[in-house]
């Protein structure tokens, strides 16, 4: 699967003024998100009538998650099968994260880390009580 995370927005110093939005995600559609192209006139936050259609580009993905979404949410919709997966089935799972500085990638992940963790070690507990073994445990 590919999925894409739209973090909020940092807040500024310059006070209440919003900074404007490169991306936003569509209204009508949960695998698409918008790119807003530099215009010298930023539509008006949550307007999607002020987003004219020749400055905007669209993209499709299996999963868009847009700025109110929580690292759980991801880990829950996306990342819970494939630990599942790699502990019940014992085949190799692998979640990548890719873009530019300050887009989020550590923040996101340091919350998958822990959830993945958490289950991992679940896991492994119940099935060494179910079988009466104890199972090694590594990370890399």
């Amino acid at each position: 699967k590919v999925c894409v995370r739209i973090r909020p927005l940092l807040t500024t110093n310059s006070g209440n003024e919003e900074p404007p939005r490169a991306w936003t995600t569509s209204p009508t559609d949960d695998n698409t998100i918008i790119k807003l192209h530099s215009t010298t006139q930023q539509p008006q936050k949550k307007s999607w009538d002020s987003f004219p259609s020749t400055t905007t580009t669209t993209y499709k993905f299996d999963q868009v998650y847009g700025e109110k979404s929580t690292t759980q949410q991801i880990y829950n919709n996306v990342i819970s099968d494939i630990i599942h997966s790699v502990c019940t089935q014992g085949r190799n799972g692998t979640v990548f994260t890719y873009g530019q500085t300050s887009t989020g990638k550590t923040y996101t992940m340091h919350g998958i880390l822990v959830a993945a963790g958490r289950d991992l070690f679940r896991y492994c507990e119940d099935k060494e009580r179910s079988v009466g073994e104890d199972f090694m445990r590594r990370v890399t």
